[in-house]
């Protein structure tokens, strides 16, 4: 009798070590699916939404002679050929946020990069000021000038490049930029600034000044630009 209990014993025994070796059988499939899963959907890129137009409009000195386009990724872009037109501050800020009369200003906090192409030869005043989300600027070798206050206030503003035909930069032209860390000069001799007041605001100390190389020491005794701290040379890349 004492037999027949232990043949059944180790009859059931039996059976729940098949038993359990299934399961771990299971269970290691089972990872091993998650794992090729998680490293599917790791390599597999999120679909990029395509770039669309916002908005757009004129904003030359003579009219259409130059375009404005706003995209939804948060480039506005200036294009065409000659002036900019001048643009003032709303007389009506009184109490409220200020604003300006650009014709872009309603979507401020929508704009993140500024884009001017090349035929452009001038940028007005009050143009890009207080741009809230605005973090980076280029300018092309076209523009000569940039007027009084077209910058200012745009405090997330990091990044700034101007372009080769730079001569003049309006009073307060960045007053205000406190994130502004890097500034791009590519004119080989120092642009004019009205006053010292161009970069009110923003930390000379900490803001690099990258310029051609063969130009260095005329910015470091140039009016307003001897002031940065960090004067270097441009690379290729920028």
């Amino acid at each position: 009798m004492n037999g027949f209990f232990v043949s059944k014993n180790i009859c059931i025994f039996a059976k729940f070590s098949k038993f359990n070796q299934k399961i771990k059988i299971m269970k290691k499939i089972l990872f091993l699916t998650i794992i090729i899963i998680i490293a599917i959907s790791c390599d597999t890129e999120t679909p990029k939404l395509p770039i669309t137009e916002i908005a757009s409009g004129y904003c030359g000195a003579q009219g259409d002679n130059l375009t404005w386009v706003l995209t939804s990724d948060g480039a506005l872009t200036i294009s065409g050929n000659g002036e900019m037109q001048n643009y003032t501050l709303n007389d009506d800020f009184v109490g409220s946020a200020p604003s300006t009369t650009a014709p872009w200003f309603s979507y401020q906090t929508e704009i993140k990069t500024v884009i001017v192409e090349n035929g452009v030869i001038n940028i007005g005043s009050w143009a890009f000021a207080f741009c809230s989300s605005l973090t980076s600027a280029t300018i092309g070798d076209g523009v000569t000038t940039i007027g009084h206050r077209a910058f200012s206030d745009s405090y997330r503003l990091r990044s700034v490049s101007v372009g080769s035909s730079i001569a003049a930069f309006g009073q307060m032209a960045f007053s205000n930029c406190h994130s502004l860390t890097v500034v791009t000069s590519h004119a080989l001799t120092p642009p004019t600034l009205s006053s010292t007041w161009m970069l009110q605001g923003v930390s000379m100390n900490s803001t690099v000044l990258r310029v051609p190389a063969e130009s260095i020491k005329l910015y470091q005794e140039a009016h307003g630009w001897q002031n940065f701290r960090r004067i270097i040379a441009i690379t290729a890349q920028q």
